[in-house]
């Protein structure tokens, strides 16, 4: 017996946007069959996308919060 899913695609007027990430991440789950775990453990490194594959953008690590920045620039304190 043959088993039939039926798959619902949003007309393209009604597709919601999302951002690069977003879709990084879902193609990444998709990948790995759906599995937030797996997608940590990948090991295709070689993969151009696989710096963003935990939806994080590895440039901006370390840019932090702008706002506690402004509060302790200039007073020589580091409080990381």
């Amino acid at each position: 017996m043959e088993m039939v899913t039926e798959i619902s695609v949003p007309h393209p007027t009604e597709a919601k946007r999302i951002s690069s990430l977003k879709a990084i991440r879902l193609k990444y789950l998709d990948c790995c069959c759906g599995s937030a775990m797996e997608v940590k453990r990948c090991a295709a490194q070689t993969c151009a996308l696989w710096p963003f594959r935990l939806g994080k953008n590895p440039n901006r690590k370390g840019l932090g919060n702008l706002a506690n920045f402004a509060m302790t620039a200039g007073t020589g304190h580091d409080e990381r």
